[in-house]
């Protein structure tokens, strides 16, 4: 299982801050012994800020590999969404975000234009937002990798000390 690019995911959307991937890590490592399959968990829990928690889950990252439907900038933009269904965030910051780590980030279905797009069309009248076309925009583009962000969410927060090992 990827859990490491599951748990980058989380954090860099800001949907994991330090106290949720240290109590997820702890979590995991309950009557653990420290050992190759642990360690990277270990440094998590240890982790304190976004760049160290980084640092600790990018060797495991790249020795995990990513095989999954949607790239990692994809399952971010579905926690984007996330926090803009949930309200956490609006649907301007969910497109600007959205935008941003399409333009920084891995090859994805739609790039950074695409967002810019919807981006400079609110500005240039905000009513478009409650257009029909406007809102199942953003639903067909969303819901795939909202579904698929909740997905991997769910195996990371049930995941268990076997599916540390790596299949190798």
């Amino acid at each position: 299982m990827t859990l490491a690019n599951y748990l980058y995911a989380l954090v860099y959307s800001d949907l994991y801050d330090e106290n949720k991937w240290q109590n997820w890590a702890e979590n995991i490592l309950k009557n653990a012994e420290y050992d190759d399959n642990t360690e990277w968990v270990y440094n998590v829990f240890l982790a304190t800020g976004k760049q160290k928690l980084f640092d600790a889950i990018y060797e495991r990252m790249y020795c995990e590999g990513y095989f999954n439907s949607h790239v990692l900038t994809e399952i971010i933009q579905g926690y984007y969404y996330y926090q803009y269904q949930s309200k956490a965030i609006s649907l301007y910051d969910m497109l600007k975000k959205s935008g941003d780590v399409a333009d920084a980030g891995q090859d994805s279905s739609m790039g950074c234009e695409f967002f810019y797009d919807l981006l400079n069309k609110i500005d240039e009248d905000s009513n478009i937002v409650d257009s029909v076309d406007f809102q199942e925009k953003i639903l067909k583009y969303y819901e795939p990798l909202y579904l698929a962000a909740m997905e991997q969410k769910r195996k990371l927060e049930s995941a268990t000390l076997k599916d540390l090992k790596l299949d190798l």
